[in-house]
């Protein structure tokens, strides 16, 4: 095609691979050679180089899909409750009065520490509680849900729990299990006690020094809960049970409770771990929580002369407050003063 080219633009073959208009001398034929081989090489050259161009593109597109399709996949993942990944950044509840999804309440679980017992405790249960799992066409329908949102997105449902099994929002797969009916009531206990002690509107109504015959409790960090009051209660009535028949002078005089704390269970030492844990199998609490209790303890004299015994001063418990399942309430269900072992 080289030479209908050459005749249209008047330009002769040589011209036209060699890029550029000649003066009218003959080449001779070592030029007109070296022209024709320059020609082609230009052209290979070009044609290689877009060959090269095609197959990067091609390679680029193809890394760009696997990436897409491997973000996608992972976004669809089932959610494996006993992975330590497994996360969520708030959780909520729909009760049987709710009308549309937004009724009921939504916790934001990535504020403070009392969150992250909340989201530890869940996880927990979660992780060891959800026994056989079997996929399902369809659950049953249900007005009551717990649910939990993926982290960093509030408005997003990761699952949702209903008495009759779980939806996975991820896969878009229906689930039940050996233990959905308890499972849906477990995640859904810690959810409202959780809430309602996070409520600002509640109010310690008791006294801030209690006394009964010669002894005092005073209270210098009121409780922010029920449960908190619970232990408060607790040491109240030991005011009352604090009696050697034997020993009527010997007693403790004054408790004063500087704080009560809400912890988590790995800030407890492995002894004390394994005893509260041996407690909560045996008395089949389903829902629990542990509180450090700092106090400052006065001793009366007799007391002190009866001998080998935690010293008066500041003194360390450890109160585990649960729920078995026939109780409505949390109730003190352990005690332990760290100083004496029990």
């Amino acid at each position: 095609m080289l030479k209908p080219v050459g005749e249209a633009l008047d330009l002769s073959v040589v011209e036209l691979l060699d890029g550029e208009r000649r003066e009218a001398e003959p080449l001779t034929r070592e030029e007109a050679g070296e022209t024709a081989i320059k020609g082609i090489q230009t052209y290979v050259s070009e044609s290689q180089r877009r060959q090269r161009l095609e197959k990067m593109i091609v390679i680029l597109v193809l890394v760009i899909a696997l990436i897409a399709f491997g973000i996608w996949k992972y976004s669809h993942r089932p959610v494996n409750f006993s992975e330590d990944v497994f996360d969520f950044g708030a959780a909520g509840v729909q009760t049987e009065n709710s009308d549309t999804d937004t009724d009921g309440f939504v916790l934001d679980l990535n504020g403070g520490r009392y969150d992250d017992l909340v989201r530890e405790r869940i996880k927990g249960l979660l992780a060891k509680e959800t026994g056989y799992v079997q996929e399902v066409s369809s659950l049953p329908e249900s007005q009551e849900w717990v649910y939990l949102n993926e982290p960093g997105n509030g408005d997003k449902r990761m699952v949702s729990f209903s008495p009759g099994g779980y939806i996975d929002h991820r896969s878009g797969k229906y689930y039940t299990c050996a233990f959905a009916d308890s499972l849906f009531y477990d995640l859904q206990s810690i959810l409202l006690n959780y809430y309602e002690e996070s409520s600002a509107d509640y109010q310690y109504e008791g006294k801030q020094v209690y006394q009964y015959q010669g002894r005092k409790l005073v209270i210098e960090d009121p409780p922010h809960s029920p449960t908190e009051e619970l232990i408060v209660d607790y040491f109240h009535g030991r005011l009352k049970e604090d009696f050697r028949p034997e020993f009527p002078d010997a007693y403790i005089s004054e408790t004063r409770i500087q704080s009560i704390k809400w912890i988590l269970p790995e800030d407890c030492d492995e002894y004390e771990l394994y005893s509260i844990e041996k407690e909560i199998a045996y008395q089949e609490l389903y829902d629990y929580r542990i509180y450090e209790v700092v106090t400052n303890m006065t001793y009366t004299e007799a007391l002190r002369n009866l001998g080998p015994q935690a010293k008066e001063g500041q003194q360390t418990y450890l109160l585990l407050l649960g729920k078995r399942s026939s109780d409505p309430e949390f109730s003190v269900c352990y005690v332990r003063n760290t100083a004496i072992g029990g």
